[in-house]
């Protein structure tokens, strides 16, 4: 538990995200693989991001404990462990994956995956059963990852790769052929080389010599036209969010709260809120029918004492922001009287949004 209350209280300054190639791929549907195979070397090798420490003194014993953890040799042999990155609702600590141990589960460490990997972070998976689209990856061509592509419009998306933040964490393998065959059945499974990460934090790092780490990856996708909304089969994930299956509230709250409680001991919670920014940052796709589906929205102190926090970086994060101000209520409406108040917020805070969130 000592552990457990240190790898969430270091601090990230986010100033430097990574600087700016295809992976190994492995698609599953359920629990039967297709495997195609592309083994990709890292071009890259180091970003100079370093954010500072800045620990405060009650926990350097219980650092330098987890450091040592993480430090261990890595042995697939005598561990049968493989690493993972979740960037979606698997960020938060009170959803974890399925499976992890109490060890493990003190080792879900903030990272990047770099834009050099080639994907970007959009809401394209579809959830036909219950009317859910969550965040999936988007392979980014070479075309749209040139120089010319990469920069930001006005709604702060961007068309080429992304550095993504997210969270890196061990798992027994049998759990994670398990995970991708269950809860996250409808993902194609990633191999990305470990050299296509970077920490937050340079005292938490991977062990050397994991190899590869496993990835949810894009959606799978059944019918061959992942821009369609009349797909009628069940099985096909890649579409983007629609009235039926909209971006919903709650889901983003569970991200932002996991990322809220990567914080230190300090007054105002600030690096949670910048690795929180930096999530929101790195994802694109956001104008698309968002639905507020807070329990008692009206009233959303009541079960979410956050939710002030988590509605300011959604209002004033460059990439949603736009997206926010048309946010459907309870009985999937735009607001009438309240958006023109939101538009007027929205514009009323851009210069400091924009300097807020320039280096997320």
């Amino acid at each position: 538990s000592v552990i457990w209350k240190a790898v969430h209280r270091f601090p990230f300054l986010l100033d430097h995200p990574p600087s700016v190639g295809p992976c190994s791929q492995l698609t599953m549907n359920g629990c039967i693989c297709v495997i195609i195979v592309k083994i990709i070397y890292p071009c890259c090798h180091g970003s100079g991001f370093m954010p500072q420490k800045n620990f405060y003194g009650g926990i350097h014993l219980i650092v330098n404990r987890l450091c040592l953890f993480l430090q261990e040799p890595y042995d697939f042999k005598v561990r049968r462990e493989v690493w993972m990155f979740g960037y979606g609702s698997l960020i938060s600590p009170d959803s974890p994956p399925a499976g992890l141990t109490k060890d493990q589960k003190k080792q879900i460490i903030p990272y990047w995956l770099k834009e050099q990997a080639g994907y970007r972070r959009v809401w394209n998976y579809r959830h036909g059963p219950v009317g859910i689209n969550a965040f999936g990856l988007e392979k980014v061509n070479d075309k749209d990852n040139s120089n010319t592509n990469r920069d930001q419009g006005n709604n702060g998306d961007s068309d080429g790769a992304m550095n993504i933040a997210g969270c890196v964490y061990p798992m027994d393998y049998e759990k994670a052929s398990d995970l991708f065959g269950y809860k996250d059945e409808g993902y194609e499974l990633l191999f990305v080389h470990e050299d296509y990460f970077e920490a937050m934090h340079p005292d938490f790092r991977l062990p050397k010599g994991i190899g590869y780490v496993w990835v949810c990856g894009q959606p799978t996708l059944k019918c061959g036209n992942s821009s369609s909304n009349k797909c009628a089969i069940m099985e096909c994930k890649r579409h983007n969010p629609t009235i039926d299956s909209p971006i919903l509230q709650s889901y983003i709250d569970t991200v932002l709260q996991g990322a809220l409680r990567y914080s230190t001991a300090g007054r105002g919670h600030v690096d949670g809120m910048n690795f929180a920014a930096a999530i929101l940052k790195s994802t694109s796709g956001w104008d698309y029918p968002w639905f507020n589906d807070r329990l008692l929205a009206g009233r959303p102190w009541t079960f979410l004492p956050q939710y002030k926090l988590i509605d300011g970086l959604l209002s004033t994060c460059p990439t949603s922001r736009n997206a926010f101000v048309k946010r459907l209520n309870t009985a999937m409406q735009c607001y009438v009287e309240k958006q023109p108040m939101l538009e007027y917020e929205k514009e009323d805070t851009l210069q400091w949004s924009d300097m807020f969130f320039a280096n997320k």
